[in-house]
């Protein structure tokens, strides 16, 4: 199902729901500090975007295509930056939100329906217009980072239930799911780790030299940087969880499959002597056709010596510790 467009106007005056670009426009010169969220953009709400804020062109055109790594790029006057948030949906992973920074406004742009987002919307706000956008800008990437915690919480359960069902029964389904887990992890971690590095909350350049950053705002930034070094963390954390539980898998098959050559190699045991003494006395040599007959030796060769190679057996692969 192709996602809805949407587009939410935010101030201190309050949210408006799919304003018009003439509404954006009336806001925008009012000079009041906004936030505008745009779901789905069609082309032209790009080119719009471009009019209508004046943003570069080649962050506008990565807006138009997406797929773009998690970074923060200064122009003249304003920022662009690709952050990511998680998903509890598998099938996909992570969102993609570009975000334009100016003093005074903020724009965000996503394809897909973004749940950090939702939520903070309903949530409301509280002094995010104090400042022209620094505070705006912080709870939008805070918001995002906030998304993967949930998220890895959930891939932790999972892991420990697997673990504990590898160790009672392994089945091969189970490690085509350790390997999508592992999947996934690698792709947030490709979202987390670029924007830890980039974003790291006046600790770098790009961050120091955000258009009006103050010393509260540098505060506000370093403690997302704080949040994302633990995310990063608990992503390397939950790697290395999947990792074990695949080894544990492989020692529990491996183990397993032990057993069972143990198994075969006990009864090729056992049988071996057997088909030792049925085939030598099969053989019809002359002498022990005139020499041996009756029930005695039928007794003693033929059934006494099976029991007797038997009892040996058992003897020896007991003393081996197999039973």
């Amino acid at each position: 199902m192709a996602t809805v467009r949407r587009l939410t106007l935010v101030d201190a005056g309050g949210t408006s729901t799919d304003p018009s670009w003439d509404d954006v426009t009336r806001h925008h010169d009012a000079g009041r500090t906004l936030w505008l969220d745009v779901q789905a953009p069609h082309a032209d709400d790009v080119d719009r975007l471009g009019e209508q804020f004046g943003f570069h062109r080649l962050a506008l055109d990565d807006s138009r295509h997406f797929s773009q790594r998690a970074r923060l790029v200064l122009y003249d006057d304003h920022a662009f930056v690709v952050a990511f948030a998680a998903t509890a949906d598998p099938e996909r992973e992570r969102i993609e939100v570009h975000a334009y920074y100016r003093p005074g406004v903020v724009v965000t742009v996503h394809r897909d329906p973004c749940p950090a987002i939702d939520e903070w919307l309903d949530r409301g706000f509280e002094h995010e217009f104090d400042a022209p956008g620094l505070f705006l800008l912080y709870r939008l990437l805070d918001a995002l980072a906030a998304s993967f915690p949930p998220v890895l919480d959930d891939i932790d359960e999972r892991l420990v239930e697997l673990e504990d069902a590898v160790l009672d029964d392994p089945q091969p389904d189970q490690m085509g799911e350790l390997s999508a887990i592992k999947r996934r992890l690698s792709h947030l971690r490709r979202a987390v780790i670029p924007g830890r590095d980039t974003l790291g909350g006046g600790t770098s350049l790009a961050i120091e030299e955000l258009p009006g950053m103050t010393d509260e705002a540098r505060r506000y930034f370093r403690d997302l940087y704080d949040h994302l070094v633990h995310v990063a963390e608990q992503l390397d954390s939950e790697r290395e969880h999947a990792a074990s539980v695949m080894d544990v898998y492989l020692t529990t098959v491996n183990n397993r499959q032990n057993d069972v050559m143990k198994q075969l190699t006990a009864v090729s045991t056992f049988f071996l002597p057997l088909m030792f003494v049925t085939g030598f006395f099969g053989m019809n040599f002359p002498w022990m056709i005139r020499h041996l007959g009756g029930w005695v030796p039928f007794v003693a060769l033929g059934v006494g010596l099976q029991v007797v190679s038997v009892v040996a057996v058992l003897e020896l692969l007991r003393r081996r510790g197999w039973f």
